[in-house]
């Protein structure tokens, strides 16, 4: 040992302080003062704190109040048991009659689930007929012709390429003028025209979805594939074959399967998951266009049936890991005369006593650092995981056990059995109870992870409607900002909605003059006004059975023009025209409090992304955000106003 140039003397100092709240004195108060005796008069080896100096070590251990600690050693090792199970199936919320298999290796939860029901555009069905000439071409070729001259002949297989005009019906004219007020529509429309037939691609898949195709089609043409003797084995595998390419292009079989997950009461994802240990998890509130373990809550309720399970629960395994600090980028050193990187300035860290998320931040960093440890554990996706305990050893062969801590060891048994007071702990990525008023925060003490998506593209939105409460009327409305252009993308829906007007205008017949008024009127009567037809209104109905709770049921604005008869305003998206495609129209009913003073917003875009084996996978889905606040549509009633 190097002979030291300065010793440490320790004094103690005693104070008698007097109390002021009795007018006696407290017992004695000692501090101990460290002072430093310097032999020399040079202090640059003494400033070195060279660490063979075990004085100077033993001096600044006492000084930091280090000899009164426990004596207790890092941790190194720690050995966890996680027991796993997989999510294996999945259904629409509450419907344990209708569950499917999962395979996350061929597909992400978010296109099983947001993939909705597409109406195809005139673009897509031209395409889509083109696809389905092509495949009877080659299997057929002797017969191809004949077949296609038997199809044009037949209405219901070709898309109406006919414009309407002043001869036209009043049918035809409000209806055929959706398309042909469109300028881009109308034009790819008749540019088409001129090269080949337009055949209906959507309704020839649904022909050739049948189960024996050849018979769907016989039918419909009236016996002309029978006549022309074509092969009916080599037509329904020309069927099979555009069907499995309108499936892969557009993902039908997900539509097929499974139908619709999107609550259109709720204008949100409903779903349910299971697990092979008889978990269900249920997510009834997605509308974000993202699944993540926030979106869901165990809802394993006793006495439910549950899906046969047709994989094996995966037993627990036991890991050996090495720990590593918990430590952030400017996290102040934990050793003494370290260069610290001055990344993060505690000294202008303001917070109230209020603010617990600095206060804790603070103290993690400055007083537990050394107190928190990362353990890597790989969990496989897809599963619903849990840890039972972990054995930390520390540096000096101490082994402690750490249990999980929603559970508790029951020594007579040997068992862990749940600890009831845990409902009350903090817990973080831990999906809650389901439905439980007393313990709907109790955490489950396991993680989630889904086969979700971490990125995608999207596309510019092809429809988008705005919810808002119009006070002055008393009329919530669905103002359509963008419809459908039947090209595959999107249009402005204000514009689409007066070139249409424009357009039934040019076709309507001059209206009758209305009789002179009286000479001495001075008065001006109108019954009602109009709004733009973007704008679809909601009207209050009663909930059956209920004298005070009422939804909101989609209505119709009248369409007057000319001479043409009164027609009924329809809305051109599909996220509210439910129940208006089929022969009978049903009613639309969305629940009144979906629709708040904020208002809510509704978006369908085109969806892609890539999956295992660069798979790649394309859907349509819907997002809801918040709105704009109230609107005004203007709509009155029974208007008088003075004659000009």
């Amino acid at each position: 040992m190097q002979r030291r140039s300065t010793s440490f003397k320790i004094f103690k100092i005693m104070l008698n302080v007097p109390n002021s709240s009795n007018d006696g004195f407290l017992p004695y108060m000692s501090w101990n003062k460290l002072e430093a005796r310097p032999r020399q008069t040079d202090f640059n080896r003494v400033l070195r704190a060279e660490i063979h100096d075990a004085s100077w070590m033993l001096a600044r251990q006492l000084q930091m109040g280090e000899f009164k600690g426990n004596d207790t050693g890092s941790g190194i090792i720690t050995k966890a048991v996680m027991e796993y199970s997989n999510i294996y199936a999945f259904s629409r919320k509450d419907d344990i009659s209708n569950v499917k298999p999962y395979d996350l290796k061929q597909v992400p939860l978010e296109p099983m689930v947001e993939n909705i029901y597409y109406n195809f555009s005139t673009k897509e069905r031209v395409k889509m007929g083109q696809i389905w000439k092509r495949e009877i071409t080659k299997l057929l070729p002797a017969s191809a012709a004949g077949i296609f001259t038997s199809i044009a002949a037949h209405a219901s297989f070709l898309i109406d390429t006919v414009a309407p005009d002043v001869n036209s019906t009043a049918v035809d004219k409000v209806a055929k003028s959706l398309y042909f007020s469109l300028h881009k529509t109308a034009s790819f429309i008749r540019s088409t025209v001129l090269t080949e037939e337009t055949f209906n691609g959507s309704y020839l898949l649904d022909k050739s979805r049948s189960v024996n195709p050849f018979t769907a089609f016989d039918t419909a043409l009236g016996g002309a594939l029978t006549g022309l003797g074509v092969n009916s084995s080599n037509f329904n595998a020309a069927c099979n074959s555009y069907v499995s390419w309108v499936t892969k292009m557009y993902n039908l079989d997900l539509q097929s399967n499974n139908g619709e997950f999107w609550n259109k009461a709720q204008l949100e994802y409903e779903l349910d998951i299971y697990s092979d240990d008889l978990k269900r998890l249920t997510s009834d509130n997605a509308h974000n266009g993202s699944l993540d373990w926030y979106s869901f809550e165990n809802n394993s309720t006793a006495g439910v049936a549950f899906p046969a399970v047709t994989s094996t629960p995966a037993l627990p395994i036991l890991k050996e890991m090495l720990m590593t600090d918990n430590r952030f980028a400017g996290m102040p050193s934990s050793r003494w005369w370290e260069f610290e990187n001055g990344k993060v300035n505690f000294g202008k860290l303001e917070g109230d006593t209020n603010d617990m998320a600095k206060i804790m931040l603070a103290q993690f960093a400055l007083v537990y650092q050394d107190d928190w440890f990362v353990i890597p554990y790989r969990i496989p996706v897809g599963s619903y995981s849990k840890i039972h305990g972990i054995v930390v050893t520390d540096v000096f062969g101490v082994k402690t056990y750490i249990a999980n801590h929603t559970e508790q060891y029951n020594s007579s048994t040997g068992n862990f059995t749940y600890a009831d007071e845990t409902w009350k702990d903090w817990s973080w990525m831990d999906v809650s109870q389901k439905d439980d008023v007393v313990n709907f925060t109790k955490p489950t003490g396991r993680m989630l992870l889904l086969p979700t998506l971490s990125s995608k593209l999207e596309s510019a939105p092809v429809e988008s409607v705005i919810f808002a409460r119009d006070e002055i009327s008393n009329i919530a409305w669905a103002i359509e900002k963008i419809v459908p252009d039947h090209l595959g993308k999107g249009a402005d829906a204000q514009q689409v909605s007066i070139d249409y007007r424009n357009y039934l205008e040019q076709l309507a017949p001059a209206p009758a003059p209305l009789p002179p008024a009286a000479g001495d009127a001075k008065l001006d009567y109108t019954l009602m006004n109009t709004v733009p037809e973007n704008w679809i209104p909601f009207i209050a109905k009663h909930i059956p059975g209920n004298i005070r709770e009422v939804q909101l049921q989609r209505a119709s604005m009248p369409r007057i023009v000319g001479s043409l008869p009164t027609s009924l305003v329809r809305p051109r998206t599909e996220c509210i025209s439910y129940g208006l495609h089929g022969s009978t129209i049903a009613g639309y009913y969305i629940n009144e409090e979906e629709i708040s003073k904020a208002g809510t917003k509704i978006e369908t875009t085109f969806q892609r992304t890539r999956w295992y084996n660069g798979k790649t996978i394309m859907w349509v889905g819907r997002r809801r955000t918040t709105g704009r606040g109230q609107g005004a549509s203007g709509l009155t009633f029974d208007s008088v106003r003075d004659k000009p």
